[in-house]
């Protein structure tokens, strides 16, 4: 929004919003969205004496879920002075929708990624081991999984490495990277490791 007072065309005013209920309701968050400075090029036409520097773009973080009403207020420059309410609106809150790649041991035919290659592993100490791949261009995540030493279950990592808790010198691992098209197919490498971090 933006917020312009005709007394002092060129100052920024400070914006407050009010979450559920208005100004003086003691029910109502306040948050102090601080001023009003971002560039407006159409403010300034409209009002060609203030200059640009009128406008604001703030989200405000509300953990309940549901809907809410959020007043927004320009504060009067001169204090104490007449508070403007520049508007109220009703928004709800939901979950955020988290992406879920799809089942590892489900073939899709719309697997377009390549394989991962390039995988080696690298002791960090004698009892950790950080496994290591290259970038497989346009993935959202990989799906790793340690089939030894211990069996373990699929893992999901934005990272292209993934550190292991292992003393053993052989790591066999299954890698495959999953995209928004599709996925790849899987990888299985056995990896030697040193013994010890050198």
């Amino acid at each position: 929004g933006w917020a312009v007072d005709p007394d002092l065309a060129t100052k920024g005013l400070e914006i407050h919003a009010y979450v559920n209920g208005p100004a003086g309701d003691s029910k109502a968050r306040g948050v102090n969205l601080g001023y009003a400075t971002v560039a407006r090029p159409d403010v300034a036409k409209v009002h060609p004496g203030a200059g640009p520097a009128h406008g604001f773009d703030v989200t405000i973080k509300e953990p309940a879920l549901g809907t809410h009403v959020v007043y927004v207020y320009a504060i009067d420059a001169k204090a104490p002075g007449n508070n403007v309410l520049l508007g109220s609106k009703t928004v709800t809150v939901t979950e955020p929708k988290v992406p879920v790649a799809p089942p590892v041991d489900q073939p899709t035919s719309s697997a377009s990624l390549g394989s991962v290659q390039r995988l080696r592993a690298k002791r960090l100490g004698r009892s950790a081991v950080v496994v290591r791949w290259q970038h497989v261009p346009g993935h959202t995540a990989y799906r790793v999984r340690i089939l030894r030493p211990s069996k373990r279950a699929w893992v999901s990592t934005t990272k292209n490495h993934l550190r292991v808790a292992t003393k053993a010198t052989r790591i066999k691992v299954a890698i495959r990277a999953v995209g928004q098209t599709g996925q790849g197919p899987v990888v299985r490498r056995t990896i030697r490791v040193a013994a010890r971090s050198r």
